[in-house]
């Protein structure tokens, strides 16, 4: 059988062939090194961003941890030797011996000012004050504890008890009546009632100096904090219309001539509301049942919206349920300590009223207290990015600690009320 030639494969290019597939692989190679190309400094500020947030987190609990220490033993040594100077010294030498990035932690003393306490500033790096929990409330639950850097400690309880009765009660919309200048003048209507009942005492000599509410512990209406406004009020002292004035009007039985006059923090929509009583000797306060302190201050976003356009609620008594209610106390012009509670409802319920009964309670005069701030500057490993310079970063951070009862060790606390006036 005569032999039949095959064809010429030669004379067809073939994808299989030593060029083509030469040719595809540099079109990879291409290929790859462009997306290298576009990807690479996005990885790399990745990397950048990466190595920048661990510097700035670590920075943080390098601070964190510093004025945890400075904390811990400057209420240790103020318990020990009742010096605010001592307590000072040794919270600036642990915070310095701590560093942040390298760093010193540099604390400021914030004494000079005083008082107590001798705190120059509420809101300063080193800040001595009585931390106490509501009554009612355990002293292991550390999310109720209050500091209060103008009230000094004692470790322990006073040895004075008293016993007496707080009401807030309100009858319609505060809001809108003060609002729309209303002038009845019904005085069972438009206002906060504030009353105190059947206050008595171990000792004769003891008087009611102040009574705070605050209402940052009461539950956020409408995702926003409640707070006591004192914008557009109608008049800014004592008067005879009780919708008109931020200072309460006094309405006794059996007490004529007694004024109070109210304290609150420089922004005009503040959580706290602070009645203050003149010294007026031994009987300056002693309430009977029906004396009153009527006054115009309205209340925001302390209820839900009813739906009548006021997004801030009806400012019924009820919406104070939940409120911190201090009373401070004087014994022989000095201030000795005080009763803290969460008001509650009254039984049976009655939206109008906000409660709290003290029976027979020992006032506290605070355990010590310490609180160290700081803010501090960070600098980045990364001097600049494809020529671009990174700023330095800030962190800051906040510890506190108390000693429990007269021999008690150091312990970390965090704060639900800083009474910061």
């Amino acid at each position: 059988m005569p032999h039949v030639p095959h064809d010429d494969w030669s004379s067809c290019p073939a994808s299989g062939s030593v060029v083509a597939v030469r040719r595809a692989r540099r079109a990879r190679r291409g290929l790859a090194t462009g997306w290298l190309l576009i990807w690479s400094p996005i990885f790399l500020a990745c990397i950048v961003l990466t190595v920048e947030v661990g510097n700035v987190l670590l920075a943080k609990v390098q601070l964190v941890n510093a004025l945890e220490s400075a904390a811990l033993a400057a209420v240790q040594e103020w318990q020990d030797t009742n010096s605010t100077a001592a307590a000072r010294d040794y919270a600036v030498s642990y915070a310095r011996a701590n560093k942040v990035s390298g760093e010193e932690v540099i604390l400021d003393r914030n004494d000079g000012g005083g008082g107590a306490n001798d705190n120059l500033s509420c809101n300063g790096d080193i800040v001595l004050g009585s931390v106490t929990v509501p009554d009612g409330v355990s002293g292991d639950d550390c999310t109720q504890f209050i500091f209060d850097p103008n009230d000094p400690p004692s470790g322990g309880g006073s040895g004075l008890f008293a016993s007496l009765s707080i009401v807030v009660n309100t009858i319609t919309d505060t809001k809108n009546d003060i609002q729309t200048n209303n002038s009845d003048n019904d005085p069972t209507n438009d206002h906060y009632d504030f009353q105190i009942f059947n206050f008595t005492s171990n000792d004769a000599n003891l008087e009611i100096a102040a009574v705070t509410f605050n209402l940052a512990t009461v539950p956020a209406a409408d995702d926003e904090p409640a707070y006591f406004d004192f914008r557009d009020q109608n008049g800014n002292g004592v008067g005879t219309d009780r919708r008109s004035g931020i200072e309460p009007i006094f309405l006794p039985t059996g007490i004529n001539n007694f004024t109070a006059s109210p304290v609150w923090a420089s922004d005009l929509q503040s959580p706290t509301y602070t009645l203050t009583f003149p010294d007026t000797g031994v009987d300056g306060f002693n309430a009977n049942v029906g004396d009153r302190f009527d006054f115009g201050v309205d209340t925001d976003y302390s209820g839900p919206d009813p739906g009548n356009g006021d997004n801030v609620a009806a400012d019924i008594g009820s919406e104070l349920i939940g409120a911190t209610v201090t009373v401070t106390f004087r014994l022989n012009n000095n201030i000795i300590g005080s009763l803290t509670a969460v008001l509650g409802p009254l039984d049976p319920f009655d939206e109008h009223w906000a409660v709290y009964n003290f029976v027979n309670e020992e006032i506290s005069t605070g355990d010590y207290g310490v609180r160290t701030s700081r803010t501090m500057t960070v600098t980045p490993i990364c001097a600049d990015f494809f020529g671009l310079p990174f700023r330095p970063f800030t962190v800051c951070g906040q510890a506190a600690a108390i000693t429990r009862g007269p021999s008690g060790q150091p312990q970390l606390i965090r704060i639900r009320t800083y009474q910061c006036p």
